[in-house]
């Protein structure tokens, strides 16, 4: 009867393990967009520009339902708004919901950074960005990489090149960004996860002034964080 306990309890240890996902780390992989057609720099002007006044919209939509409401939308909120849009906007059912998904989604990250720095006292809300201040596609998913070629979602497969080659991993967003009229595409790359051996030595840390002491009875020094915090100082100034 115990033999069978132990079999069935490592038996559902293996199960368990197996069911559950690898451990993933993501990479951001910078590659040069090399259109070969005058209609794709033109798709990506054009797709620019109306990202940019989607982001506008959308944060306009947050302010007026704030002061007519006094709630605030959320990404979901205006992710279920795409579908209308897309149906009553013209034009706008030509690009990918996965770009337009990304830039909702980037709206969102600057108004999460907007009450952060309102809870610290600070302000900072998110301003409407002219042309000049928007210069990215944000892509969140349907992001592949094939050979040379970068498959986006909608548009098809566009020309890009990287010295040292590609790792070796699965492309899951990327931007699409404009810097000096050359354009670039970062990738984030799922790696598997680097693991590291369990030797079941369980080790205590007590930190005291000037130095590290550990359960095991090794003393270290602390390292000085005098430079840090004068270089810290200086970033804020």
């Amino acid at each position: 009867m115990l033999a069978f306990l132990i079999t069935s309890c490592a038996v559902s240890v293996l199960f368990r393990n197996a069911s559950m996902p690898a451990p993933v780390t993501y990479r951001q992989v910078t590659y040069r967009l090399l259109p070969r057609k005058t209609s794709a720099w033109r798709w990506l002007d054009r797709v620019l520009e109306e990202q940019r006044q989607l982001y506008n919209a959308a944060l306009q939509e947050r302010v007026d339902c704030w002061h007519k409401e006094g709630k605030s939308l959320t990404w979901r909120d205006q992710f279920k708004s795409l579908t209308r849009c897309q149906r009553e906007v013209p034009g706008m059912e030509d690009v990918a919901v996965a770009i337009q998904r990304g830039t909702l989604k980037r709206l969102d990250d600057a108004m999460q950074d907007f009450f952060r720095r309102t809870k610290a006292g600070l302000g900072g809300f998110p301003r409407f960005k002219g042309c000049r201040h928007w210069n990215s596609i944000s892509i969140i998913s349907g992001v592949r990489i094939r050979g040379n070629s970068l498959q986006i979602p909608r548009y098809g497969q566009m020309t890009v090149r990287r010295r040292g080659g590609s790792p070796d991993g699965v492309p899951r967003s990327a931007i699409l960004k404009r810097e000096g009229g050359k354009w670039y595409a970062v990738v984030a790359v799922a790696i598997p996860a680097p693991v590291h051996d369990d030797n079941g030595h369980a080790i205590g840390i007590d930190m005291n002034a000037g130095q590290i002491a550990t359960s095991d009875g090794m003393v270290i020094p602390a390292l000085g964080t005098g430079r840090l915090k004068a270089r810290a100082k200086r970033y804020r100034r």
